[in-house]
């Protein structure tokens, strides 16, 4: 389905076999018995995939309504401060805050998402220490 249009009729039809086989799921039934009940023809584990797919989903969507209501907020904020911002006005608290929204703004869509980072490799012997594994072992060490 990938560059399939999210609304065709295809992808609309496959997301409501994945939303009855999350009701059908949630009503109890075995993954062999909504795979029968929908027609899957991979059987148990295909009506195991369409549930979990229905739950990722329906957990993302109000994420991602919660998210554009929270840039909105700030989109709002952010305007409000810049139209304080003029020369004959105090600007530093202003431009502090205007930086801060942008932060929290980054923060809120992942646009400052960890990156990979290289650790230094250190080549040398490998020590290994040992210590009592038991505390039989390590009253005998005590004893020593």
């Amino acid at each position: 389905m990938p560059g399939e249009s999210k609304t065709s009729k295809r992808r609309l039809k496959a997301r409501e076999r994945w939303l009855s086989a999350l009701e059908l799921r949630k009503q109890g039934l075995t993954f062999e018995a909504i795979a029968k009940e929908l027609g899957y023809k991979g059987g148990a584990p295909a009506a195991y995939k369409a549930v979990m797919t229905a739950l990722k989903e329906t957990l993302r969507e109000p994420a991602k309504e919660l998210r554009d209501l929270e840039a909105a907020r700030l989109d709002t904020i952010q305007q409000k401060l810049s139209d304080n911002v003029g020369p004959d006005k105090e600007e530093l608290p202003v431009i502090d805050r205007l930086l801060r929204i942008m932060e929290r703004r980054a923060k809120l869509l992942g646009l400052d998402a960890a990156r990979d980072t290289e650790l230094p490799v250190i080549a040398g012997p490998l020590v290994i220490i040992r210590g009592p594994a038991t505390k039989e072992e390590a009253e005998n060490e005590k004893q020593k």
